[in-house]
């Protein structure tokens, strides 16, 4: 695989002007010439051309062909874009103008400082006057594993390459149980607090609070006393905030 890392995104051609390979030109070429010239018009047998005309009706050998190389193409530059380095703080070349940073900007492209930077691989592919969902896609069709991506690609009905990308997108992971519609971060916390209160209940129940109030010191109480107060009205704040039935 040949490294583009030390290509300069400024030189990258665009699309419209990128070369093609003299294969690919000449396909073109013999197919242009399929759809304006019209062989069976001028034969003599017009059953013959008639049949000739409904094999053609039905025969999707092109469009087939056509949908493997789109999926060659664009796993191709999925590759290539990955072997850009993610340059995380983006490159100088690349920032946006002041005018007009948007602070939700997704995550190949953020702002620091009032300047919008953009993740090295984004940025290559927009010098190519590639847009950020045919990016995406590219480096999807990347990431599917090659022999499922042969198998499916050299197959008589092979995937289209949106529903090739498809395959290639990591599945958010589910969560270990099923949190039935709480927030994580609540239920995190929660489980925190439950774990506390359970050991402070254990506390209470094998130690006597007389005994315990003996241990500390005069000047350390009425810090403590604080600490009792602003605990006490939190807990029965949160006592009144938990849901019926549970």
């Amino acid at each position: 695989m040949n490294a583009i890392v030390g290509v300069a995104m400024d030189n990258l051609p665009s699309i419209a002007d990128a070369k093609l390979p003299s294969v690919y030109r000449n396909a073109v070429t013999a197919l242009e010439q399929a759809t304006k010239i019209d062989e069976c018009q001028s034969w003599a047998d017009k059953a013959m051309a008639l049949a000739s005309y409904a094999r053609q009706s039905r025969d999707d050998t092109l469009c087939k062909m056509a949908v493997r190389i789109q999926n060659r193409a664009s796993r191709r530059c999925g590759e290539l874009l990955a072997q850009v380095p993610r340059n995380p703080g983006g490159s100088p070349t690349h920032k946006a103008t002041r005018v007009g940073v948007n602070p939700s900007s997704p995550s190949s492209e953020f702002v620091t400082d009032g300047l919008k930077h953009v993740d090295g691989i984004y940025a290559a592919g927009h010098d190519a006057k590639m847009s950020t969902g045919q990016i995406k896609t590219a480096l999807r069709v990347a990431a599917v594993p090659e022999d499922v991506f042969e198998e499916q690609v050299e197959s008589d009905d092979p995937p289209s390459v949106t529903k090739m990308a498809e395959q290639g997108t990591k599945p958010r992971p589910k969560p270990l149980i099923d949190l039935e519609g709480i927030k994580p971060q609540n239920f995190r916390d929660a489980t925190e607090l439950g774990g506390l209160l359970h050991r402070l209940e254990e506390f209470c129940n094998t130690h006597d609070p007389a005994q315990v109030a003996q241990g500390f010191k005069a000047h350390e109480c009425v810090v403590l006393r604080a600490h009792i107060t602003a605990a006490g009205h939190w807990l029965r704040a949160f006592a009144d905030h938990l849901p019926e039935g549970r």
